[in-house]
């Protein structure tokens, strides 16, 4: 973090005439990437133009990881993947239903990792170190938790083979080899349960949406999986990636408008055509 908000300041001083936002970019890998867990990361935002600050904080990440390649997405692009890649699949009918943008933003992580590998990031969050230091081999899925403790308790199985079975499994990053099955059983959840939440008034949006696309979801995928399966390649990083996670990026908020789901009360966040 020290690194992270270091390469900030020096940024901040370089441009200190700058007034405008910044438009972030993918950028290709700068070495190479020798990890089974594909060396990409993906990362949402409404739009790319981003708060100096914001833009100097995710370079600074970037810098601390030269063998990744960086794809950004906004919603058209988002929308655009979605409708091509899954448009015949139910989870497409889901993302189209949403009617928050995190939803689609949880709907997209899952899908395009699923499909191509690698990692997610969220665009307003970042991990102080580079994923290299963090991968030992031969890891084929990378997750962390959060200091939150779940409402419920896994099978006894599955929590024999968690870390940290009392903890909500964090969503905001993780990596996983294409088609690793935690992503097919959270894509599979969520199109399950979604008629569970179709045209229902919930008095706080926030516990719903976590519930069906967010962390609950993937959270119950993660305890799925372990309750068949032996962690084997699975790496479990202690919550929020060891201390190195840090939730809130300089001047994050300027890039989403609007009123955070979190804030609203009494409202529908899904609603599926039949």
């Amino acid at each position: 973090m020290r690194r992270l908000l270091s390469g900030q300041l020096q940024f901040e001083s370089k441009r200190t005439t700058t007034v405008g936002p910044l438009k972030l970019s993918n950028q290709s890998a700068q070495s190479s990437w020798c990890r089974k867990i594909p060396g990409i990361v993906h990362q949402t935002s409404p739009d790319l133009l981003l708060n100096p600050a914001h833009h100097a904080a995710i370079h600074t990440f970037r810098d601390m990881n030269p063998g990744i390649e960086f794809r950004v997405w906004d919603d058209r692009a988002v929308e655009s993947y979605m409708a091509s890649s899954w448009g015949t699949h139910p989870i497409y009918k889901v993302f189209q239903g949403s009617k928050y943008g995190q939803m689609r933003a949880d709907i997209f992580r899952y899908c395009v990792v699923f499909e191509t590998g690698g990692f997610y990031l969220d665009i307003n969050k970042t991990i102080d170190g580079s994923l290299s230091e963090l991968l030992r081999e031969p890891s084929d899925g990378l997750i962390s938790f959060e200091k939150n403790l779940s409402i419920y308790f896994p099978s006894l199985t599955a929590a024999a083979r968690l870390t940290c079975p009392h903890n909500v499994v964090l969503q905001w990053c993780f990596g996983f080899v294409p088609g690793h099955p935690i992503l097919g059983k959270v894509i599979n959840r969520i199109v399950e349960i979604a008629p569970f939440f179709s045209e229902i008034v919930f008095n706080r949006a926030l516990g719903a949406v976590v519930g069906l696309t967010g962390p609950g979801s993937f959270t119950w995928a993660v305890h799925s999986y372990l309750a068949e399966n032996k962690p084997g390649g699975l790496q479990q990083i202690p919550p929020d990636f060891d201390g190195r996670g840090i939730t809130r990026l300089p001047k994050s908020e300027d890039a989403f408008s609007g009123t955070h789901y979190g804030a609203i009360k009494n409202a529908k966040i899904l609603t599926l055509e039949r």
